[in-house]
């Protein structure tokens, strides 16, 4: 069964568990492990730094039935270890203080899926996360004592990489800033500066708040909309009144370029192609959200050379662009748009295609969508994520 990677939103389940009194010199360990759409394909054991996979393992986790050291790749599991979608918590209990360890991780269908998050005392202080290329790898951890003092902050950005001026709303949205050491922390504030090339265009701060170890608070700043074309930087630094012990944490940046006409949620470089199954009749899409009144001249996509369905290149085959109006939900509805392009004799290209008439997009969500039909067709797949943007929808499955 071919995998296909969405943008889609999961649900992920989080358990709690109570943090065990170490002795002097020892931290409690956790490590919450989530999975992806397959979690049975996932197999780990934890072995002393340098070991290796399956030699003198101390903790053995996932589908250990079916998945092993050596089993990265070959595609035989078919049930077992963890759920679908999930977090996990594997306790690993009181670890000396410098000790060092491996995650020897694997995956059964060799494309990645599970992140692991490792916590001493309940404060995360280390995360690895798998891509679509992952086998097998080894992610090494040394424990330590967690910080007192450490805010840490982070920003969700804008879903957008490029931005029409004339689409621009505030793009300063609340940070969150969370006491991630195990003292509560005061003065907790945020301070936000908007920069293009170099020059400063707008700064804010928060109000402040006290936070108690392991929570989290929303720190809002005055907004600002862009005035102007070009990148535009903004970056939220975390304040408290004590001593953070953490820097590296303390900063979140983003950009978004603004222009004059291009919308875009990638940022343009493909890593790899995705497409729906021989034969299957779908659409494969983003959601843009239209501010203000505006007109849409062409679409630009990124395609593979296709087959046909009876395996000949779809060379000179024609490829059809939607765009759909959707529901209050975003659930795209009624095709409001169409245009098309011919495929060339280039195994992957970008391709951009015109209406015939510049179609009126008033304020509302829209989805922009190449449409699959008598041969396999697959659209450039970007590594910048963003939760409910993207649909693949199959209509004979």
């Amino acid at each position: 069964m071919k995998k296909i990677y969405t943008l889609l939103i999961l649900a992920l389940n989080f358990s709690l568990n109570s943090i065990a009194q170490c002795p002097s010199g020892q931290v409690n360990v956790t490590i919450d492990v989530t999975t992806d759409d397959w979690g049975y394909e996932c197999f780990w054991d934890l072995t002393p730094t340098g070991n290796g996979c399956g030699n003198g393992a101390l903790f053995t986790f996932g589908n250990t039935t079916e998945v092993n050291c050596s089993s990265g790749g070959t595609q035989v599991a078919t049930a077992g270890g963890y759920g679908d979608n999930i977090t996990t918590t594997e306790v690993l209990g009181c670890l000396t203080v410098g000790s060092c360890f491996d995650i020897n991780y694997v995956d059964d269908y060799g494309d990645g899926g599970a992140s692991f998050v490792v916590k001493y005392n309940g404060v995360v202080m280390q995360s690895f996360s798998s891509d679509m290329n992952t086998v097998s790898t080894t992610y090494t951890f040394c424990t330590s004592v967690p910080p007192a003092y450490d805010a840490e902050i982070t920003t969700s950005g804008t879903k957008y990489t490029l931005l029409p001026l004339s689409q621009s709303l505030n793009f300063v949205a609340p940070a969150t800033i969370t006491s991630a050491g195990t003292a509560t922390i005061t003065g907790v504030k945020t301070k936000v500066k908007v920069t293009k090339a170099g020059v400063q265009l707008h700064t804010a701060s928060s109000a402040t708040q006290t936070l108690t170890t392991l929570t989290s608070g929303s720190f809002a700043v005055a907004p600002y909309t862009a005035t102007s074309f070009g990148e535009h930087t903004v970056t939220y630094t975390s304040q408290i009144d004590e001593v953070d012990e953490v820097a590296l944490n303390d900063t979140s940046e983003f950009s978004v370029d603004i222009t004059d006409t291009i919308y875009a949620i990638d940022d343009g470089t493909s890593t790899d192609l995705i497409g729906l199954a021989s034969g299957e009749l779908g659409y494969l899409g983003n959601l843009f959200d239209i501010n203000k009144a505006t007109k849409a001249s062409s679409v630009s996509v990124y395609l593979g050379d296709g087959t046909q369905v009876s395996g000949a290149s779809a060379v000179d085959s024609v490829f059809n662009i939607r765009i759909f109006n959707t529901d209050a939900m975003g659930i795209p509805t009624t095709v409001l748009a169409s245009t098309s392009g011919v495929i060339e004799n280039v195994l992957e290209k970008w391709y951009t295609v015109a209406f015939t008439t510049p179609v009126t997009l008033n304020p509302g969500k829209y989805m922009i969508a190449l449409e699959e039909e008598f041969y396999v067709q697959e659209l450039g797949l970007s590594m910048v994520f963003n939760p409910a943007t993207s649909y693949i929808y199959s209509l004979t499955t």
